[in-house]
């Protein structure tokens, strides 16, 4: 059984736990957060002790396993503080605002020994699983292009506004496009350069609505993010072949299909179904991707065996990438990757 202290107790703080609570071989040991109220509530929700500090925690609490869901700008504080403690880390996206940061992190895993994972929910999430396979097996033929798109409102709900703030989330670049950038780079490898245009790239909440076009050298890939829909939230992806075409959008019924010249067939794949909704604010309607995740995590830690299906350094890579596309925002160039 491993034991799983979870520190940030937000709207991922609170996904990331609704999962634990239904997961054989883990137990959330407790509940970390500076917020005396976020800490009543978890205390209320989940039956767990809570500490206002990871130092009160280790002092209190055994366990081997931090999931660090604090905001962004303090993911590597958290991360290398419980590395150093010589704990196992699984961190939540993005990794964190500056590669430098990432390295942070990625020195004290390797000084510690011990497993860091940074959760992308992309690489874990049933319809992104499948219709990677499908692109894998050739069913579609030589992939031509590939577009993805995240879009949703500004997200009002989180801890001192820090999600409003460019300087501690990086705006919808870095916090939700990140996702698409990653899963990019899970189909297709690291692009070539990329350029990026955006509109309101001076608020101060940093891009609300940003276009990326990815170059590689045998097919095209582009992706939207944005935080300025007036409501609602959806995510595509849409991968085409020189023979058929695989489809996965929120918005569509069934969600996930295969497009040929014959028309539409569904794609089945398997859904982890879990009771209980993932969050009580913001976007997030299904654990099953996070379950999957953590799941997957705890596992690794448990057999000892390194987490593969995305290192920190492919996680470093996306912030890469990520700075890539705001310094073309900046420019107005393309922006080439060495």
């Amino acid at each position: 059984m491993q034991r799983v202290a979870l520190i940030g107790y937000g709207v991922m703080g609170g996904t990331h736990a609704n999962g634990y609570k239904e997961m054989p071989g883990a137990e959330l040991a407790c509940v970390i957060d500076i917020d005396e109220e976020k800490r009543k509530k978890a205390e209320d929700a989940l039956g767990v002790k809570t500490f206002g500090s990871m130092k009160e925690a280790l002092d209190a609490e055994e366990f081997g396993i931090v999931d660090c869901c604090l905001p962004t700008f303090l993911h590597t504080e958290g991360a290398v503080e419980a590395l150093e403690a010589g704990k196992h880390v699984i961190c939540e996206k993005p990794m964190a605002l500056t590669v430098d940061e990432c390295q942070r992190m990625i020195d004290a895993r390797d000084k510690s020994g011990k497993f860091l994972m940074i959760a992308h929910v992309l690489r874990w999430w049933p319809e992104y699983v499948k219709l990677k396979e499908v692109v894998e097996s050739g069913k579609i033929g030589r992939v031509r292009n590939t577009m993805c798109i995240r879009v949703g409102g500004t997200p009002m709900w989180s801890w001192d506004k820090w999600l409003q703030d460019g300087e501690r989330s990086g705006g919808a670049l870095v916090d939700l496009h990140v996702h698409d950038i990653d899963w990019l780079c899970a189909l297709h490898g690291r692009p070539k350069a990329v350029f990026c245009t955006a509109s309101e790239i001076d608020r101060a909440t940093g891009p609300a609505h940003v276009f990326a076009n990815y170059i590689y050298d045998d097919l095209a890939a582009c992706a939207e993010g944005a935080w300025d829909q007036a409501s609602g939230f959806a995510m595509a992806c849409r991968v085409t072949g020189e023979e058929a075409v695989v489809s996965y959008s929120s918005a569509q019924s069934p969600t996930l299909q295969l497009l040929t010249s014959e028309g539409a067939e569904p794609i089945e794949f398997e859904k982890v179904s879990l009771d209980g909704s993932a969050a009580e604010e913001g976007n997030i309607s299904d654990l099953g991707g996070y379950y999957a995740e953590c799941k997957y995590f705890v596992d690794c830690v448990e057999s000892g065996t390194t987490p593969s299906v995305l290192s920190p350094e492919d996680a470093m890579q996306n912030i890469e990438i990520a700075q890539a596309e705001i310094e073309s925002l900046k420019t107005g160039k393309v922006v080439e990757l060495p």
